[in-house]
């Protein structure tokens, strides 16, 4: 997993570079710069309505004293779909308004969440026993009135 994250990490600025300059050929300069920022300027728009109701569904959430770890994945995700829309190309743009999409962001949550448990299952973590020099004091105690 941390090997393609990092081969997308370095190919990722190759790739939009030349879809940039290959979009730039096709429609021109000005068309494809109006594009990155209306881009940027519609996902900026979205960030805000679905943070704001991502928000109060939260506070909803904790009022009825539900944990709201779901709000927070969803959080994380809004987060992330803000930087990629501010970053400019085509990519990250369409992963982007894929994690500020309602139905996406929980498909996404959805994925990631049973692949870390499914991994989780395959490798458990180790039993932690405690370290062999480890013992068990014997004494005895008596309580005195106050």
């Amino acid at each position: 997993m941390i090997t393609y994250l990092l081969l997308a990490f370095i190919s990722l600025p190759f790739i939009e570079i030349y879809l940039l300059i290959a979009v730039g050929k096709q429609i021109g300069l000005l068309p494809t710069l109006a594009l990155i920022i209306l881009a940027a300027l519609v996902g900026v728009a979205m960030l805000r309505s679905q943070s704001t109701t991502l928000l109060k569904h939260c506070q909803a959430q904790v009022q009825r004293g539900e944990v709201p770890a779901q709000a927070m994945l969803e959080a994380l995700l809004l987060l992330i779909g803000g930087v990629l829309l501010i970053t400019p190309g085509f990519i990250t743009d369409v992963l982007g308004f894929l994690c500020l999409l309602p139905w996406s962001r929980r498909w996404l949550i959805a994925y990631f969440s049973s692949r870390v448990i499914l991994s989780s299952a395959i490798s458990p973590a180790p039993h932690h026993t405690p370290p062999p020099h480890a013992a068990t004091l014997e004494g005895e105690y008596k309580r005195e009135p106050d």
